[in-house]
């Protein structure tokens, strides 16, 4: 004779159990992820003023880094000065994202090369021209990820990195040209300070790479007088096809080259946009060779998946 009692208990287990286990295993898993973790308490924020005159400066910058990463993907605010990051939080216009950044530093700084500026309307190579409002209320900094809204293009900057390659995702509010523009003669320092030569190469649809070089000659740390000679090589890819590719030396500026070397060049990249598109943009860079920066791009940056090297960046 069977027994009602556990029939009924064994019922209830069949039943209800495999469905209750289920159901708690994605809230444990979710609760598990909700809950602070020790990196969440990372703010890239703090210490990142740098021109103060009635305040302690850390000098820091606010971007994305892994750690002891090669690339260090950041907001530029400032080239010139006493500014070794070339951050300052007080500041209210950004003049692109570069991938090289000292950090807590005194003596003027150095680096700050390979800047990026994502541009709608009229061309504006010049860098100071450029330059876009933003508000820090749309500024967001965590561990490896930073984004901010850049008011005069209508444009919202996410930046990741690995630790010898960047990703860039530029969201474009507008419909009609989306533009990236690329300094290569940016460099920070004291006021003037530059890279010395550079090089630049289109080399399909969708890649572009160059070479930057600097020395004391050039600015750079302690006002150039300890500053290293050093040549960053980069390699460039854009999600979608370049429409329009063109360079500028000084103020010349062309768009009939795929290859050109200067003492103060730039290029940019052109492509149609829809409303609310995101234009995602990766590089790697090197400072041994050209075959440097591919590999690095291709070991660090296999994929285009923004979200997922945020995500890799923050577990680091």
């Amino acid at each position: 004779m069977t027994d009602a009692g556990s029939l009924s208990r064994r019922g209830f287990l069949v039943a209800t159990g495999g469905v209750a286990a289920v159901a708690a295993l994605p809230r444990t898993a979710v609760a598990a992820a909700a809950r602070p973790q020790p990196v969440d308490s990372v703010d890239p924020i703090i210490g990142s003023v740098a021109t103060a005159a009635d305040t302690a400066c850390g000098k820091t910058f606010p971007g994305a880094v892994a750690p002891f990463g090669l690339v260090q993907l950041s907001p530029d605010t400032v080239s010139g000065g006493d500014n070794g990051s070339g951050y300052s939080a007080e500041m209210t216009t950004i003049e692109g994202f570069s991938f090289l950044h000292m950090s807590g530093v005194g003596c003027y700084g150095d680096l700050g090369n390979l800047q990026v500026l994502p541009q709608t309307g009229p061309l504006v190579t010049g860098r100071d021209e450029a330059k876009s409002p933003y508000r820090t209320e749309t500024e967001t900094a965590r561990a490896g990820y930073y984004a901010v809204e850049l008011d005069r293009y209508r444009v919202r900057a996410e930046l990741t990195a690995t630790e010898r390659a960047g990703l860039l995702r530029f969201t474009f509010h507008d419909a009609g040209t989306g533009r990236v523009k690329v300094d290569l003669t940016r460099r920070i320092g004291p006021d003037g300070s530059h890279s010395i030569a550079q090089h630049v190469r289109q080399v399909d649809a969708t890649t572009v790479e160059g070479w930057v070089r600097c020395d004391h000659t050039g600015g750079g740390w302690g006002c150039g007088a300890q500053s290293p000679a050093y040549t960053v090589y980069f390699t460039m890819e854009f999600h979608q096809p370049i429409a329009v590719f063109g360079t500028w030396d000084g103020t010349d500026v062309r768009t009939d080259l795929a290859q050109r070397d200067g003492t103060q060049l730039g290029f940019f990249a052109e492509f149609p946009v829809r409303a609310g598109q995101q234009v995602p943009v990766r590089a790697g860079v090197s400072f041994v060779d050209l075959d440097g920066s591919r590999r690095n791009l291709r070991h660090d940056l296999p994929s285009w998946s923004f979200d997922a090297v945020a995500t890799g960046a923050r577990r680091t």
